[in-house]
């Protein structure tokens, strides 16, 4: 047996600094006993941009970064998987990322070049751009390249070597290493699958990975596993820096490979027969955000969302048709996956965690202003061969909503975002015990604080009759802080709260959570002081925030359009008119980035906007879902909102 070990680091902007952490981490992995030890991708150096990695980048002839790793292998008697080192490419100005191998005798033994083989661009990441396969100096192979994924994400690395020319493909490496796994704006699953995917050849996969948040503003994933040939992962590192080992049998794995000798059974490539082939069109690039790689907006992302959920778009548009063919105005389809965790903390003790997955399919219709819904047990992806009795009417309108299907989508990208996994589990403990200890330190009066975490990560994909294709992602996060207080028999509680649709990260990247912590403390120190409030009446001023909710209650119920279009609302039949005092001015906005109200579209697939409710004191129009909209003769809002796939669409 041999022992390997898997390095999980949080690299910075300073060299010194990760070659400090990278020794200690290679002495530690050699202390258990590893022969072969494997650092992670950019260990040694994770700049701002791209520019920054010129500054650093070594010749291929040697470096301060090469030298030290090549030291420590000799020093510690050690195999090093050297990750990825900025390399000058002769003649050009960017760097090559190239992953180099030592011996326990410190000599470098192979090279290999991260290769890419498409095109990226992601709001929360640098860009990665084509890159063609190349070979450089004699004896130096390129290997590892990337493969798209098909979930519009940012690929892994993947361990497959089919691009390249069967004479460049390497045939005696026992232990495969995978960099690059799992970072933060990619799904974790989809690391977690190419680490423990055989491809072409049963071996096993060393996956180190960076962990935490960079100099950069950048978050990375971590889950540094070691995985042997079947897949089974043998040891993992979910969070933070440290070291994983396990024992791969090398004899059992040359037996395998003589067994499954994959690599020799290439077949030569055929082309198809022209009269038993028809030629495919060939679909155009799409990039991780989902648009097309000439920059217009892409409109594929929901029907991405239906391939992946399984969903057959002709199917529910011939339900949505069968639907039509009775005495209805509308139709529409509603789907939901959400997935939702809390954590809670009392007396520095977490005491409560719950996560809970639900999904289902909603159907409604909708005959003038009175509406038919139902929530089917089961759904069948794959088309009926049941006989059906309204044929003519029905295939006739489900051709006019495939139609229709075929021109809609949703422009706006969604986000890829799932905060569930944006923080370990452990480190969502340390984040509430940390809330505990601000809390008491800030005031020795306090008694008793108690912090809850909370987030949900929802998916909806909406087909309607109208030609309606639209799919979101729905990130949420809250961080809810409350504290007692007392003094000479007195007690008061304070509490503060904030969230959004983000990551937990962000309450940590920015100190958020103690400026929620302070908050929390503040109030509490505010009613202990406090006297009881005079009656009467009064004037009463109103900041910015939650007080917005009176408004909403006061109002805002009053102005959406149903209560209006039925006239049991005070401000019915009063568009144009003053119905506030000059100034005053009221807009809903969906449309708010990060904001706890705001989506990409609503639960009708409308896509939500600013709507000047009031303006300087007249009212300008009302908030509209589909149905109401249509009975007024108006253009929806984006103001349709269902509390889940189980239940009707309501205004909000």
């Amino acid at each position: 047996m041999t022992r390997v070990a898997a390095i999980q680091m949080v690299t910075c902007a300073d060299v010194a600094r990760n070659l400090t952490a990278a020794e200690r981490l290679l002495g530690e992995a050699r202390e258990r006993g590893a022969v072969v030890a494997s650092l992670p991708e950019n260990f040694a150096f994770m700049g701002h941009d791209e520019a920054d990695k010129l500054a650093v980048a070594e010749d291929d002839t040697g470096g301060p970064i090469q030298s030290h790793v090549s030291g420590l292998a000799r020093t510690l008697g050690l195999w090093i998987v050297a990750g990825t080192i900025p390399l000058r490419v002769p003649g050009e100005t960017r760097v090559a990322a190239a992953c180099l191998v030592y011996d326990a005798a410190g000599r470098r033994v192979a090279r290999y070049d991260k290769i890419h083989l498409f095109d990226v661009a992601i709001p929360v990441a640098t860009s990665a751009t084509r890159s063609p396969p190349r070979c450089g100096p004699a004896g130096m192979r390129c290997a590892c390249p990337r493969r798209p994924a098909r979930s519009g994400s940012p690929s892994a690395t993947t361990c497959a070597f089919r691009a390249l020319p069967p004479a460049a493909r390497p045939r005696g490496r026992v232990v495969l290493p995978a960099v690059g796994l799992h970072r933060a704006h990619r799904p974790r699953a989809l690391g977690d699958a190419a680490a423990r995917t055989s491809h072409r050849e049963p071996l096993p996969r060393v996956a180190p990975a960076q962990s935490g948040f960079h100099d950069n503003g950048r978050e990375t994933h971590g889950d540094s596993m070691i995985v042997d040939c079947w897949g089974r992962v043998l040891a993992r590192l979910p969070r933070g820096s440290g070291v994983v080992v396990a024992d791969i049998d090398l004899v059992r794995q040359r037996e395998l490979r003589q067994n499954f000798p994959t690599l020799d059974h290439r077949r030569p490539r055929r082309e198809p027969h022209p009269d038993r082939h028809s030629a495919r069109p060939v679909r155009p690039a799409v990039t991780a955000r989902g648009g097309a790689r000439d920059g217009r907006p892409a409109r594929a992302g929901p029907r991405r969302a239906a391939r992946a959920g399984r969903l057959d778009e002709d199917r529910v548009a011939r339900i949505l048709g069968d639907v039509m063919g009775h005495a209805v105005d509308y139709a529409d389809v509603y789907f939901q996956l959400v997935r939702e965790e809390s954590w809670s903390l009392e007396d520095g003790i977490v005491k409560d965690g719950t996560h809970s997955i639900d999904h289902g399919v909603g159907v409604r219709a909708l005959a003038g202003e009175k509406a038919g819904f139902a929530i089917p047990t089961k759904w069948c992806s794959r088309p009926c061969s049941r006989p059906r009795t309204r044929h003519a009417p029905s295939r006739a309108r489900a051709a006019r909503v495939a139609r229709r299907l075929a021109v809609a989508g949703a422009a706006r990208p969604v986000l890829p975002l799932d905060p569930v996994e944006s923080l370990g589990d452990a480190e969502k403990v340390a984040l509430l015990e940390s809330v505990d200890r601000e809390a008491r330190a800030l005031d020795s009066r306090i008694t008793q604080v108690m912090a809850s975490l909370a987030a949900s990560h929802d998916t909806i994909l909406v087909l309607a009759s109208d030609g309606t294709l639209a799919a979101d992602v729905r990130p949420l996060v809250r961080l809810n802080v409350s504290v007692i207080i007392e003094h000479e028999g007195r007690r008061e509680q304070g509490y503060a709260g904030g969230g959004g649709r983000f990551g937990y990260g962000e309450f940590l990247a920015s100190d958020r959570w103690r400026e929620l912590v302070r908050e929390a403390v503040r109030t509490a120190r505010v009613n202990l002081e406090a006297v009881p409030a005079p009656a009467g009446t009064m004037t009463v001023v109103l900041g910015a925030g939650w007080p917005g909710v009176l408004l909403h209650e006061a109002v805002g119920h009053g102005l959406e359009g149903d209560f209006n279009r039925k006239g049991t609302s005070a401000f019915s039949g009063r568009i144009g008119q003053r119905v506030a005092a000059p100034g005053v001015t009221i807009v809903d906005d969906g449309t708010l980035a990060a904001r706890r109200g705001s989506l990409n579209v609503d639960d009708e697939g409308t896509p939500t906007q600013c709507t000047t409710l009031i303006e300087d004191g007249v009212l300008r129009g009302y908030l509209q879902d589909k149905l109401n909209a249509r009975l007024m003769g108006v253009a929806p809002t984006g103001n349709g909102r269902r509390e889940s796939f189980a239940h009707l669409t309501m205004r909000a």
